[in-house]
């Protein structure tokens, strides 16, 4: 009587369909992720890239925005630095100086000075300056200027002239 012998060295390796079958999933594990890495590197802006610069002047216009927008007075304004009364941003329940001033030193600078911190909000500055948008009012018979609004221009180191008007939203009716 013959006996059938089974082969067990087949039964131990893979065969050419499962080797190609596990390869092609590997290659496409491998293409999904690499395109996830590429998408992830080009959506965050280099420092030395216009993009960059956008994102900054973007932040500093949207601090200045809350900061001047919220102004209860102001205190100074010149072409070259503004400070007002603003929010509370200490927690004291007192109201804040907030201050801005373009600093033509050390390659330009935006200085912020609020709740007692003096900072640089933006650098790199070629020149910036504040004006006031008044409008007339009557009050009382009589025709008073009152600032309504903020107007911030600067240009930055790339050329690039960057303008926002901030309009004064809890400054009173009339002085």
């Amino acid at each position: 009587m013959i006996r059938a012998h089974r082969n067990t060295r087949s039964s131990r390796a893979f065969t050419l369909i499962e080797v190609a079958l596990a390869t092609a999933i590997i290659a496409i594990v491998g293409a999904t992720v690499s395109s996830v890495i590429m998408v992830a590197a080009r959506s965050t802006p280099r420092s030395d890239s216009g993009s960059a610069t956008a994102v900054a002047v973007a932040d500093l216009m949207a601090q200045m925005t809350l900061d001047i927008s919220h102004a209860r007075e102001i205190l100074a304004l010149d072409d070259g630095f503004i400070t007002v009364v603003s929010t509370d941003l200490d927690g004291d329940t007192v109201a804040d100086e907030i201050g801005y001033a373009f600093d033509e030193n050390n390659g330009g600078s935006l200085l912020r000075f609020a709740a007692g911190t003096l900072s640089i909000a933006y650098s790199g500055i070629l020149d910036a300056e504040f004006d006031e948008v008044e409008s007339q009012i009557n009050d009382a018979g009589q025709s008073v200027q009152v600032i309504r609004a903020i107007t911030f221009t600067m240009r930055t180191a790339d050329g690039t002239l960057h303008r926002r008007t901030f309009r004064c939203l809890a400054l009173p009716v009339a002085p």
